[in-house]
């Protein structure tokens, strides 16, 4: 399924928009907070109408079910704390992680780090606006193609990043600058390591929510695993 010219014109015409509000956020890790009330407040009505038709779209293609977790509708800023790095290759990065799994992710981090493994975090709390600014922003890149979002993007109420009791984390080693994720050593340690500090990989070959594998995100399940 793929937009017509007019639609592609305007979802195009939406990310550019959005994009150009939200890069001073994105530059410092604050975009991620996002709400959708906040994303609307960005729009016309028109193009609300239009980012809700494509959410709309995208569910109707999906085989899976919503994921079921602890979030906030609005922007909880209490709830939420920065964690600053200084990551090779991408230089300084400060993302928002829920302040429940704060702790449990630096000492993964820590660990990783003492037994000699570059690991970091890329994408860390996502609320529901910055999440559906993924998607047209996926949909662009896609050419346009609504079906392709399926098995690459979450809608917002199926979103592990925006989890407050048990989130999501994109992890990312500058290995991935020669290898992909899945081939690095960061990669091998975490399914050795991970589920003892309480992650575990939820999009491994053929996961049950229907999502190509993504090596890379590993959510915190709140128990040691092992």
């Amino acid at each position: 399924m793929r937009l017509n010219q007019s639609e592609s014109v305007q979802v195009g015409q939406i990310v550019n928009k959005l994009f150009l509000n939200l890069a001073p956020q994105i530059l410092v890790g604050e975009a991620d907070a996002l709400s959708r009330k906040g994303l609307q407040a960005l729009l016309s009505d028109s193009e609300i109408e239009t980012v809700n038709r494509l959410s709309n779209q995208v569910a109707s293609l999906k085989q899976t079910s919503s994921h079921a977790c602890q979030r906030s509708a609005a922007t909880n800023q209490a709830k939420l704390r920065p964690l600053p790095q200084a990551i090779p290759v991408l230089g300084k990065k400060t993302v928002l992680v829920p302040r429940s799994t704060h702790a449990p992710l630096t000492n993964l981090l820590q660990q990783a780090a003492k037994a000699g493994i570059d690991l970091h975090v890329r994408s860390a709390y996502r609320n529901d606006g910055f999440q559906i600014f993924l998607l047209l922003a996926m949909l662009r890149q896609n050419r346009f193609c609504v079906s392709s979002l399926v098995d690459q993007v979450a809608l917002p109420d199926e979103n592990e990043h925006s989890c407050l009791d048990h989130p999501a984390f994109d992890l990312w080693s500058s290995q991935m600058e020669e290898v992909t994720f899945e081939r690095s050593q960061a990669f091998e340690w975490l399914q050795d390591n991970g589920p003892a500090f309480g992650f575990r990989q939820t999009y491994p070959e053929k996961n049950r929510r229907g999502f190509l594998p993504k090596p890379w995100h590993w959510q915190y399940a709140g128990i040691p695993l092992n």
